[in-house]
């Protein structure tokens, strides 16, 4: 049954001396580091002990882990049935990091297409706020800011997606935001050669006026 718990294809002695040693480490009281902490949290899950995992996990740990850490998270909550966490576990890690993928190397299927549909929903509310507050920028002559938010939207929805491709509302949002960046850019640039014409005047008044 597909209860969404990845195979990790652990080797057994390997396996068994980790959770000795996650085990010694407890005993002593000793703090482990975060990425050791992330080490114990795997060997507790692939060890179906989904619930000391999530102890473990509940450790702060280095900012950098954070989404590992979270994947571990909703697959230990995911085979405890705790879907409402994993939801907001999932939709945690795509706010946090846009562009994160799960791997079928890593997770099960089943794990990956529930982070895909709630990283795709998350993703195009995040492009859609920040397409909106770049088109007041643009209408308001707000170039610079304008083409910022604008490039944004263009990485949130990137062309490299496949869950955001063209024809799609997403992918017309990309192209949308993608001709208004044009637009904004085209607009820093006529600002720029004006403001060097102007320059290049206000010298050249300078230098007759030494004459």
């Amino acid at each position: 049954m597909d209860n969404g718990v990845a195979v990790f294809r652990p080797v057994q002695s390997v396996l068994a001396f980790t959770l000795t040693c996650v085990v010694a480490s407890s005993s002593i009281g000793r703090a482990a580091p975060p990425d050791d902490n992330l080490a114990a949290a795997r060997a507790a899950y692939i060890a179906t002990e989904y619930e000391e995992a999530l102890k473990l996990l509940s450790v702060p740990g280095e900012r950098s882990l954070a989404d590992q850490s979270d994947v571990y998270r909703a697959l230990c909550l995911l085979a405890l049935g705790r879907m409402d966490e994993v939801d907001r576990v999932l939709r945690s890690i795509a706010t946090r990091n846009p562009s994160f993928r799960m791997s079928e190397t890593d997770v099960t299927p089943r794990m990956i297409a529930l982070y895909d549909g709630i990283r795709r929903t998350t993703v195009g509310r995040m492009a859609r706020g920040a397409y909106a507050e770049a088109k007041t920028h643009f209408d308001a002559g707000r170039f610079a800011e304008a083409s910022a938010g604008f490039g944004s939207v263009i990485t949130l929805l990137g062309p490299g997606d496949g869950t955001h491709g063209d024809g799609s509302p997403a992918g017309d949002l990309r192209l949308l935001a993608q001709g208004f960046k044009d637009l904004a850019d085209s607009e820093l640039a006529r600002a720029r050669r004006s403001a060097a014409e102007t320059a290049d005047g206000v010298n050249a008044g300078r230098r007759l006026e030494h004459r």
